[in-house]
């Protein structure tokens, strides 16, 4: 790799945006979003209506974090455990690697019985780092797959008719 190259471009790209510029396409699909849930309502309801959207969308929020939380969570367990279960002393690799780190480590000042914890200590957060990573890639494929359902639903949506104003009508009358 060159020196400077971004490790994670895409990541870079984001990251290099001008102030205020991610936000900005949420922001322009938040209006046309609100118009079209707001459309049929008429005076009074108005108000009504925005505070309801205004609280189901805190709550799909909230909910949505939640669940994929809890979920990322259990799924780090189970990767956890299925990694694991080949962490035995019969496990040639697993009895290579161990070695091989407690064999540095001694080389680098540790006493025998610190550089053994140790080794099976940095044994243990691969462990953990893999779990999640695994974990966070089952989420995002969740993710996906929820999408991928959700968005037909979307195409079936109706526009509403606009709402005839009768207030200009009277005006094309008399003119």
């Amino acid at each position: 790799m060159r020196q400077g190259q971004p490790v994670m471009p895409v990541l870079t790209q984001l990251g290099d945006a001008a102030p205020g510029q991610r936000p900005l396409a949420l922001q322009k699909q938040a209006p046309e979003r609100d118009v079209t849930a707001y459309s049929t309502l008429k005076g009074a309801q108005i108000a009504q209506g925005t505070a309801l959207w205004n609280l189901s969308l805190q709550l799909g929020g909230s909910l949505g974090i939640a669940f994929l939380n809890t979920y990322i969570v259990n799924m780090t367990q189970f990767h956890r455990a299925m990694l694991t279960s080949n962490f035995t002393a019969r496990s040639l690799p697993f009895s290579e690697r161990q070695a091989g780190l407690a064999q540095s480590l001694m080389a680098h000042g540790y006493a025998p019985e610190k550089a053994h914890t140790t080794a099976m200590s940095i044994l243990d957060n691969l462990v953990q780092s893999q779990a999640a990573t695994l974990a966070y890639n089952n989420a995002f494929v969740l993710i996906g797959v929820l999408f991928a359902f959700a968005f037909p639903i979307i195409l079936i949506l109706k526009r509403p008719a606009p709402r005839r104003n009768p207030a200009a009508d009277a005006l094309a009358v008399c003119v």
